[in-house]
């Protein structure tokens, strides 16, 4: 399966436009695919560093479902606008909550391609 996480917060972006043109060419070429978008602020509920940390057993609907993508893709697309040469802040935060020893299986044998 391919991963698509798109990081913008804004809704109707070019990047989730582009991640849905993506996922458009997997599903042509019959290529499971699933993509994390986030159109608003209301669905991304992934503690900030000093608001907590994700826990196993504990994910919220949405963070399971970053999980899922992340665990169960060989591909991983990160899409993300750029804000002065860096990406948004909802995707940092994302990477630093997940890339704890607690979720290695987001990360182990993976490979990523990031679009910013």
């Amino acid at each position: 399966m391919i991963g698509i996480l798109c990081g913008s917060s804004r809704t109707n972006s070019n990047t989730a436009r582009v991640g849905k043109a993506i996922k458009r060419l997997l599903i042509e070429k019959r290529i499971e695919s699933t993509m994390i978008y986030m159109p608003n602020f209301e669905d991304y509920d992934i503690p900030f560093s000093n608001g907590g940390t994700l826990k196993p057993g504990q994910l919220s609907t949405f963070s399971e479902s970053v999980h899922d993508c992340l665990a169960n893709s060989k591909l991983i697309f990160i899409l993300t606008p750029e804000y002065n040469w860096f990406p948004t802040p909802e995707i940092i935060n994302l990477i630093n909550q997940f890339g704890k020893r607690e979720f290695a299986e987001c990360w182990e044998g993976k490979v990523f391609s990031s679009l910013f």
